[in-house]
């Protein structure tokens, strides 16, 4: 294990921790994708099903971080389809997802030996993960807006893609391992976030602030304090300068 790879795993468990601090602290699944965080189950449901399925243990790392990815998304989810179910936006969330979920089966399968199922999940999981996050794409593309939080979320999640990749890299340097699967499939995954920033800002997507998700970023990066302390300076400075004004009419 590396840097790059510790790194990435961070950096998506901080996409999955802003998605679900926007749904609570804003009461709202309002430009979330449903049908993307579905997909997402699925992907990891299969992709850690090691975990039901036969347990092998490699590290603690390894599997807190397993039920750390397989618990937020289900929280997630519960969030979205339950507790927030009424802000759910399902007229602008109408992509199809049983295309891809059919796509990725007929890939995983294809791809290689059909009947070890541990081998065959793994691989479903890889080249679902690649398309998962096109559902979310089109929804801010027919609403041609983005919440903030959705894009602190998108954000995290092209970061620890892009860090996957050095990890490849890193990994055909040092161990001169590559994974075909998960190259062409991050690949896949970098190209469609290149297609939705060309469509970002091409159609002038706007970026929109919900109820009280500006004032919870602004506490998380101290800037309300900040502007409170500047507020105060202000007015200090206007105080003196009222007496400075008093004195010399005096």
């Amino acid at each position: 294990m590396n840097v790059f790879r510790i790194a990435a795993d961070l950096f998506h468990l901080l996409a999955l921790i802003i998605l679900i601090v926007k749904l609570v602290y804003t009461k709202s699944s309002k430009g979330i994708s449903g049908r993307s965080q579905l997909l997402f189950t699925f992907v990891y449901s299969t992709r850690y099903a090691d975990l039901f399925l036969g347990f092998v243990f490699i590290s603690y790392y390894n599997t807190i971080m397993k039920i750390l990815f397989l618990s937020t998304t289900y929280i997630t989810l519960i969030l979205i389809f339950y507790v927030h179910r009424r802000t759910y936006e399902v007229l602008n969330d109408i992509y199809f997802t049983e295309p891809l979920l059919m796509t990725a089966f007929i890939c995983s399968y294809t791809l290689g030996p059909p009947f070890d199922i541990s081998e065959l999940l793994w691989r479903f999981s890889i080249v679902l993960e690649a398309v998962a996050i096109v559902p979310q794409m089109v929804m801010i593309y027919r609403s041609r807006q983005i919440q903030k939080m959705v894009m602190y979320y998108l954000i995290a999640l092209g970061l620890y893609r892009t860090l996957y990749i050095a990890n490849w890299v890193w990994r055909y340097h040092e161990e001169n391992h590559l994974d075909f699967i998960s190259v062409c499939a991050g690949v896949f995954y970098s190209m469609v976030y290149v297609a939705f920033l060309c469509i970002f800002i091409v159609s002038g997507v706007k970026i929109v602030e919900e109820k009280n998700e500006g004032h919870f970023v602004r506490n998380i990066f101290f800037i309300h304090q900040l502007d409170t302390a500047s507020e105060t300076l202000i007015h200090d400075e206007i105080d003196v300068e009222k007496d400075v004004n008093g004195i010399e009419k005096v």
